[in-house]
């Protein structure tokens, strides 16, 4: 429910198709919903935070797509506790699916840390970091 249409969609409702105006439109009410629901969204992220091992249970999986989720609306007006967080998320991760949710929100920034983050990518491509 907290996902917004995909630009795919949107597209298929209209009888002529500005792609350049959906994107622009859904990244705008993307960030109007980070800003008016900030700190709840910054609530949920901690809540959902797993401290036990990887888990395929249904209740683990929800809790890390509704973390990114929330961290994904928070890095559409990031500042510098956003940005903390992101970061944190992808250096203390311990499994795939936090690692690659931060990655790509970094990797779509304008983060200082970006090319740092994403040279360590690449080089813990060779490893089980994760």
């Amino acid at each position: 429910m907290l996902t917004l249409p995909g630009e795919s969609y949107l597209s298929d409702q209209m009888a002529q198709v500005d792609v350049d105006g959906i994107h622009r439109a859904r990244e705008a009410v993307k960030t109007e919903l980070a800003v008016a629901l900030r700190d709840d969204l910054l609530a949920v992220h901690a809540a959902c935070t797993d401290a036990g091992p990887y888990g395929l249970a249904p209740a683990s999986i929800g809790r890390r797509g509704l973390r990114n989720l929330a961290l994904s609306y928070l890095m559409q007006a990031p500042d510098g506790e956003v940005a903390g967080l992101c970061l944190a998320q992808y250096r203390a991760a311990h499994n795939m699916t936090d690692v690659m949710a931060a990655l790509a929100l970094i990797a779509d920034s304008d983060l200082p840390e970006r090319d740092e983050v994403l040279a360590d990518f690449r080089r813990a491509g060779s490893t089980t970091r994760w």
